[in-house]
């Protein structure tokens, strides 16, 4: 007859006791919540803040679990993926801002950013867009730097955009 003391016993069945079962399904469900929370909110700080573990457990986790060390990796890589998608967004299209005369808003316009798209172009295309200026790698002198090309298609583009005088031209007709 088993009594309360033998309830967990691994001796009898050869399966670990039930309290250690639990434990282990438990420590799985937080690292997962750890994962899932990564994965959401891209950095260490605040997914152990969303799910309650602290720092020094999950990276004792990632040393000791090979696995776990992987989906860590793939949940930064996948916040990483979604910010450059974000990034190549805004460089293509823009982002919309607000045009404000006299305290209210009169209209929007788009504004892009440079700087950004350099680097995406250095990022994805760095044998093109990664040399020294001057240096198309066949021996030949570009006609202009890529920053100035960029910037002139940018103000192309801007020239569309109505200026803060006809807007105030617009803002006084009756």
């Amino acid at each position: 007859m088993q009594g309360k003391g033998n309830r967990g016993d691994a001796s009898k069945s050869g399966t670990p006791p039930k309290i250690k079962r639990d434990r282990f399904r438990s420590l799985d469900r937080k690292k997962r919540q750890f994962i899932a929370a990564l994965q959401k909110g891209g950095t260490v700080y605040h997914a152990t803040q969303a799910s309650r573990i602290g720092r020094r457990t999950v990276y004792t986790w990632r040393r000791d679990d090979a696995e776990f060390a992987a989906e860590w990796d793939d949940a930064v890589e996948t916040v990483v993926d979604q910010l450059e998608q974000s990034a190549i967004g805004r460089a293509i299209h823009g982002v919309e801002e607000p045009v404000f005369y006299q305290g209210a808003q009169v209209g929007t316009r788009r504004i892009y950013d440079t700087a950004l798209t350099i680097f995406l172009l250095k990022m994805h295309r760095p044998g093109h867009y990664n040399r020294a200026p001057g240096d198309l790698g066949d021996g030949k002198t570009p006609d202009a730097d890529l920053a100035d090309r960029i910037a002139g298609l940018i103000r192309a583009a801007n020239a569309t955009i109505p200026r803060r005088a006809d807007l105030d031209d617009a803002a006084e007709r009756p």
